[in-house]
């Protein structure tokens, strides 16, 4: 084991995940915006952490500029969610409930939303390259500036959507 050592480094916005440290050093580091999860010895710089546990995750309504890439959010209630600026690439977002939540400027790469239900959502300028989408409900979402490109959409409810600049469908 080797001691890990933040001096002068600001950590933020990062998802740390299942890490563990002997010796840990902070110096004028600041660690804000991070989620972190599953850790042991990564005490002293959990002040700055503002998810620090799966039901802190969980009950959230601001995820906005926040690394979700990979977590496995299905099931959860996201209603209500500003995901503004976010990165999620490979998120599993399997039958989650994401009604009216906010999507503008996300990396959604890989990302499954295998019936999930986004009624009222609004999805702008976000990348879906290779993203699942099979049987999602997109009714009365607001959907502009996007390429479904690469993405798979079948089975899902396009109802009563707006789509402005959609590509790939």
């Amino acid at each position: 084991w080797e001691d890990v050592v933040f001096n002068n480094s600001q950590v933020t916005n990062s998802l740390l995940s299942n890490i563990s440290s002997i010796a840990l050093v902070v110096a004028n580091s600041a660690f804000k915006r991070n989620i972190m999860l599953s850790n042991s010895g990564l005490e002293r710089a959990r002040g700055g952490a503002i998810i620090d546990n799966e039901d802190g995750l969980f009950a959230s309504n601001n995820l906005a500029n926040m690394n979700l890439s990979y977590l496995d959010l299905s099931g959860g209630n996201f209603s209500k969610v500003s995901f503004q600026k976010s990165i999620a690439r490979g998120t599993i977002f399997k039958q989650a409930i994401l009604k009216n939540s906010l999507f503008i400027d996300v990396d959604l790469r890989g990302s499954d939303f295998m019936g999930a239900d986004l009624s009222g959502a609004e999805i702008r300028n976000s990348n879906l390259q290779g993203a699942s989408f099979e049987k999602a409900n997109f009714r009365d979402s607001i959907l502009e500036n996007l390429d479904f490109s690469r993405s798979s959409v079948a089975n899902a409810n396009f109802q009563d959507a707006k789509l402005q600049n959609v590509n790939g469908m």
